[in-house]
């Protein structure tokens, strides 16, 4: 690189005077570039000095030092040792600084600290950053023997560089120019720099020079160091810091996080076990060890739960640090009995005894207490672990079901700046930093970055945020595309296709992965992380497409590390190719590890329904991702139903990817996908995600969407549908029935009906211009109908009854804007009648109940009798049987006079024979009932000859 020269003064104004022996109280310099040189510039004596200038970064004309020559061994792209200048410095005397300064903008950029480390491949993505580049390495100081202290590596190695010491009192050296590049054989595979070779320098403690000059001395400490370059194309920095690294294997014992863990929420269990790291090869901490935990709790519950290596536990790679995660469903006392062994391949062993028991380990018995869940928990976290329900829902343990309504994408949510050691390896899309949603990171919201700065992952972080507030509670995310669109999201060390990564792993950056995953839980995000993209090379990267060692190990890995989450799902493939045979495989051994019944989908082709058919009836897979076209949404998901089952086993059943495959879900077509896809699908009794198709920024597509803003049309239209579908459907119930309605207008494939036959029918017309009739079959009794505006979350207008008896009912039409969509919502009106059938304690819910008898029984009395029991068959009150049982309950109501819990509960039917009554859900009278269910039944008097329906009101935290 050729570089002009200019001339600039000796002297600045404002410049502060230093110490000459290094030790001055001068002020720290700013990380900036210009402000930094303007300073150093300042305390030279000379009159004139030259500088170099070049690509807006000044260079001081500076001493210079010839640096030794480099040469490296690597386990994959990791340094194992160093040699230079005749002396070999092996790994355990290496450590990284913690960097900070400018990062360059660019969609395949990282964060700045991942500059520091031994990983020649993955850091190699920086191009043309200038200004400061600022490494804290204190406290520090030179160790014995002759070997190098401090190593620098870039690409093409063609640089000039300068570097100062940064001292205790925040002083900073005179600038050193370094030279004699020497390259290392290693050439970088991906990224901007792609196919450069790597080029490495080593210098010394005592090249560096003090404030004024002079050499730096053995008493001097140094804490950090600056290098200044105009072009560095990428830089990797390590210091030589003696014994840092060594350690020893641990005693066995073993720390619970946290100290008193509570019913629902994720606990950790560490053991201090074999020192190791993540390049070891004999033995490999996640192939050749292995950690299993079987926890058993009050009623004999057990669960077998796989373990993980996961270094020092913090942001290091080296460590003793064994690790179990677990989310205990119950209260009580529960005992944890540990297995360890050792032996080659023993992880994917699914023999028991197989390897030899390693102690202190092994055998280990812990028993502990489990609280009731935590008052300011969050989220799913507060109501347990989605599980199956023989129905195509699931339903949280101590909750209700799931209704599935979110994102589906951008694919490789997970490819984020401020995660350890990302690579972009060619690929489309960008690397995210999400900055649109920094705003909305909340004060103790987690950070990514331990040392903070400015890419800590605030912005993925508030994105969560943001998507929970919206109403998304789902999110599809690749977790390994590599060789597929984005190549960039991977849990592995590096992204090269060679057996080191591939049985290696990222434990910093899957401790990351956990912190996003925990959050997302806590804002009420499901998790669809798919293990494969549909294109060839990522289907064959493990094992060449088989079920070998390293697809074993890759699926224990994620099962091991973040299988605990209540809301997660399994997507074995996007797009699949595998055969059914190889699926087949690749589900039964995901069930084998996964102690927590997690949902088991695949992925089709679009409009490609074979897949499931041929799945349907295999006891290991549990749900259907669909991709399809935006008028078959309905079709699909009920077809899928169906046949799912006619097996016994119903799956659920996901429209997830809306074609055409440019375009999905963009900033101009909500109303549209509203009408074609999202009531389709929720009312085929299906789950729903959006796609985002493929544009440029500032919208963003499928890979490269960095504001989840773009679409808040959308996500309006998904709160409201999910607000309708939780608070008035018993939607696990309910099944499509669009023969139902007749006569409706077209538009949009007309009509879709949601019923559960006699009680209850939710009818979306895309267009309310003509509503048509309704068969209510030979149902009796008084039916009435309320509309419901999908574009403003609101009942409006009044109920209107469709008259007594059954048959085809004129439903008559929406209060306003017929040309509309709207929801119709036809049920029976029973005596007593609630909107509402669960609550939340923290939300201090009111539960609005309607007693509407008729005229014939206005001026009567009448009072509200609850339970939590309806299992004993009722009592006997004034001769009239109570379909509820007598119990505390009851008698609370009876005997309560100050309303603290009901509101007109005792009264007077007026003129139509109606009344209200409210229930509150207080927590200093029902905290005790979470995850009970109340039931109400209304009594009439004068005399007691007449009791009402049952209305249950489930609590919720």
């Amino acid at each position: 690189m050729t570089l002009p020269t200019i001339l600039t003064p000796a002297s600045r104004p404002g410049t502060s005077a230093e110490h000459q022996d290094g030790s001055g109280e001068g002020p720290r310099p700013a990380l900036s570039a210009l402000p930094a040189l303007a300073a150093l510039a300042g305390r030279q004596r000379a009159p004139w000095r030259r500088i170099i200038a070049t690509a807006g970064l000044v260079l001081i004309a500076a001493q210079t030092a010839t640096a030794e020559g480099v040469t490296v061994t690597l386990r994959g792209s990791y340094i194992e040792t160093i040699q230079s200048g005749g002396t070999t410095v092996p790994r355990s005397d290496l450590r990284s600084g913690v960097s900070s300064g400018p990062i360059l903008d660019h969609p395949w950029g990282s964060t700045i600290r991942s500059v520091d480390g031994r990983n020649l491949e993955s850091y190699f993505i920086r191009n043309n950053t200038t200004g400061a580049w600022n490494v804290e390495i204190g406290p520090w100081s030179p160790g014995s023997g002759p070997a190098a202290d401090f190593f620098l590596f870039e690409v093409g190695g063609n640089d000039a560089v300068q570097v100062s010491a940064r001292f205790a009192n925040g002083t900073v050296g005179t600038p050193v120019a370094l030279s004699g590049w020497t390259p290392t054989a290693v050439t970088v595979t991906g990224g901007p720099n792609g196919g450069s070779l790597v080029h490495g320098l080593a210098f010394r403690f005592e090249d560096l020079k003090r404030p004024n000059g002079s050499p730096v001395q053995p008493g001097d400490a140094v804490t950090g160091l600056r290098f200044l370059s105009g072009d560095v194309d990428a830089a990797a920095f390590l210091v030589r810091d003696p014994g840092y690294h060594a350690g020893s294997d641990g005693d066995g014992s073993h720390v619970i996080a946290p100290a008193a863990p509570c019913m629902s929420a994720p606990m950790e269990l560490t053991f201090r076990g074999p020192w190791a790291s993540e390049t070891d090869e004999s033995p490999n901490p996640f192939l050749d060890y292995r950690l299993s935990v079987t926890f058993t709790g009050p009623g004999g519950q057990t669960f077998r739960v796989p373990g993980f290596f996961d270094a020092d536990g913090a942001s290091g790679d080296v460590g003793n640090l064994w690790k179990v995660r677990f989310v205990p469903p119950t209260l009580g006392q529960w005992t944890a009995v540990a297995s360890m062994h050792a032996g080659a391949d023993v992880a994917i062993s699914l023999i028991p005894g197989a390897g030899t028991p390693l102690a202190p380990i092994n055998g280990k018995t812990i028993t502990f207490e489990v609280g009731g869940v935590r008052g300011d928990e969050r989220g799913f976290y507060r109501v347990g672990k989605l599980m199956s329900s023989g129905k195509h829902y699931r339903r949280f343990e101590n909750g209700g079901y799931f209704l599935k309504a979110g994102a589906n994408g951008p694919e490789n949510f997970l490819a984020i700046r401020a995660c350890d050691d990302v690579t972009k390896s060619g690929g489309e899309g960008l690397l995210h930093s999400y900055p649109a949603h920094r705003a909305d990171w909340n004060p103790g919201d987690p950070v990514l970055d331990p040392f903070g700065g400015e890419e800590d992952g605030k912005g993925v972080i508030g994105a969560l945020n943001y998507l929970g507030e919206q109403g998304v509670n789902s999110l599809f995310m690749m977790v390994m595309n590599l060789g597929g669109d984005g190549k960039d999201v991977y849990p592995f060390l590096g992204p090269r296709r060679r057996s080191f990564e591939k049985l290696h792993y990222d434990t910093s950056r899957l401790r990351q992965w956990n912190t996003i995953f925990e959050h997302a839980q806590r804002c009420g995000i499901s998790l669809s992380l798919v293990m494969n993209e549909t294109e060839p090379e990522n289907e064959a990267w493990l094992d060449n497409g088989t079920l070998g060692t390293e697809r074993r190990l890759y699926y224990r890995e994620l099962i091991a590390r973040f299988g605990h989450h209540p809301a997660i799902r399994w997507n074995i493939c996007e797009e699949n190719d595998f055969s059914v045979s190889m699926l087949q495989q690749f589900a039964s051994y995901i069930s084998t590890i996964d102690a927590n019944d997690s949902t088991i989908s695949i992925h089709n082709n679009p409009n490609d329904l074979a897949l499931f058919q041929a799945l349907a009836a295999n006891p290991d897979f549990d749900g259907a991702s669909l991709q399809f076209d935006p008028n078959l949404a309905a079709g699909q998901v009920e077809a899928v139903r169906q046949w799912t089952a006619q097996t016994g086993r119903p799956w659920i059943v996901d429209a997830d990817e809306q074609g055409p495959w440019q375009t999905g879900l963009t900033d101009q077509n909500a109303t549209l996908t509203r009408k074609q896809i999202l009531y389709d699908a929720l009312f085929s009794g299906g789950g729903v995600e959006f796609y985002f198709g493929y544009h440029a920024l500032p919208l963003g597509g499928d890979l490269s969407v960095e504001d989840f803003g773009t679409r808040e049309e959308m996500w309006r239209s998904v709160k409201h549908a999910r607000s309708f579908m939780e608070q008035n459907l018993p939607f696990w119930d309910m099944t499509p029935n669009d023969g139902l309605v007749r006569n409706e207008n077209g538009a949009y494939g007309g009509a879709e009906v949601f019923a559960k036959l006699g009680e209850i029918y939710a009818i979306y017309y895309p267009n309310a211009s003509a509503t048509g009739q309704v068969n209510l079959g030979g149902n009796t009794g008084l039916y009435f109908v309320e509309w419901f505006n999908p574009r403003t979350g609101a009942f409006e207008g009044s109920r209107v009854p469709l008259g007594v008896g059954g048959g085809w009912k004129n439903i008559g039409p929406p209060p306003a804007n017929a040309s509309d969509d709207w929801v119709a919502l036809v049920r029976t009106q029973a005596p007593l009648w609630s909107r509402t059938t669960q609550g939340s304690v923290s939300g201090r819910t009111v539960q609005q109940l309607e007693l509407r008898l008729g005229s014939s029984f206005a001026g009567r009395n009448y009072f509200l009798l609850s339970s939590l029991s309806t299992s004993g068959g009722g009592f006997l009150l004034g001769g009239n049987r109570i379909a509820i049982d007598f119990d505390r309950w009851t008698r609370y109501g009876l005997s309560d006079v100050n309303h603290r819990v009901f509101d007109n509960q005792i009264g007077t039917l007026d003129a139509d024979g109606a009344a209200s009554v409210d229930v509150k859900l207080d927590p200093t009278y029902v905290s005790g009932l979470v995850g009970l269910t109340m039931y109400h039944v209304a009594v009439v008097t004068q005399p007691y000859d007449f009791s009402t329906n049952v209305i249950p009101f489930r609590i919720m935290p």
